[in-house]
């Protein structure tokens, strides 16, 4: 049961990662009619994705007093929402979603799902929770689905899955059939490439606030690249993360943003690896059937958007 005096969000980005939502999120966050808190994902609504790790305890939101408290500043004109990249492949959260508001609208960004396995493959490398390249990690994946060949660093695991979190279709139905379609926005990340303004317009539309143009925000959430590579090992180390947890509660905050302030020293912004020909084309074969699916059920042209060549 749910407190009728606590505010919960009145709409939520719920993804995919790696797929503008850092962008909208920000975007949105200027716009004096909808309420963002400072915490982009808190990921409180999608407990079946909880490694329960102590490096998922500095970011993650557990507590329910926690989570409603991030939204207590809202204006009561305000829309209220909030990001988390991974209630999109959660199978809890469509249905936490619906209990705590029944109301809400949901706004799911894609991108062409091979890149977005590759962008969020490096994009873990890079937060020091992944340690296979590219192709080891996708080969692994039946591995990992019984605790084998994880990181030494393993957060977020039950997502960790990168074939099934760009599987969008069955998660975008997942949650069409349990909050209903028209509750639904979905975009993609080359719309708003092409058309930030007109992407944002369309947005404000679906959550009923009033048009106005987006921040000139220029790129977010760029890719990273490893730099120092065995300082940056170091500094992953799971250990790190369970000392955190016994630091005295009144120096946990100054020490967990002096251990991600050290870490971040760890990258700096750079394209990712490319990928081999032959991975792309066994990934694009892999996904061609869900591709098709999103398609028709987006009454657009996917194949010809993302594979041009």
């Amino acid at each position: 049961m749910t407190d009728p005096a606590t505010r919960w969000p009145d709409f939520f980005i719920v993804g995919a990662p790696r797929s503008g939502t850092s962008w909208l999120y920000h975007a949105l966050r200027d716009h004096p009619g909808a309420f963002l808190p400072d915490r982009k994902e808190p990921h409180h609504l999608s407990p079946d994705l909880d490694g329960g790790t102590a490096a998922e305890a500095a970011w993650r939101v557990r507590d329910q007093h926690d989570y409603t408290a991030l939204f207590q500043a809202a204006r009561r004109d305000q829309r209220v929402g909030e990001a988390s990249t991974g209630y999109l492949a959660s199978l809890a959260a469509p249905a936490r979603i619906a209990d705590v508001s029944p109301e809400a609208r949901i706004i799911v960004l894609v991108r062409d799902p091979v890149e977005q396995i590759a962008s969020l493959h490096a994009r873990r490398v890079a937060a020091g929770v992944e340690d296979l390249d590219l192709r080891q990690a996708l080969d692994a994946e039946p591995d990992r689905l019984f605790g084998r060949h994880w990181p030494r660093r393993p957060v977020f695991m039950p997502q960790a899955q990168y074939r099934d979190g760009a599987c969008f279709i069955r998660h975008i139905e997942r949650y069409a059939e349990r909050i209903g379609r028209d509750a639904i926005w979905v975009g993609s990340l080359d719309d708003i490439a092409a058309d930030a303004p007109g992407t944002y317009q369309s947005v404000l539309a679906h959550l009923d606030l009033a048009p106005r143009d987006p921040p000139q925000l220029g790129r977010v959430n760029q890719n990273e690249t490893v730099r120092a590579r065995r300082i940056h090992r170091a500094l992953h180390a799971a250990r790190l993360d369970r000392t955190l947890q016994r630091v005295p509660s009144p120096l946990r905050p100054l020490a967990g943003a002096t251990l991600r302030g050290a870490r971040r020293i760890t990258r700096r912004a750079g394209p990712r690896p490319s990928m081999p020909a032959d991975l792309r084309d066994r990934l694009r074969e892999e996904s061609r059937a869900d591709v098709e699916a999103l398609g028709a059920f987006l009454r657009r042209d996917l194949i010809a958007l993302w594979w041009r060549d």
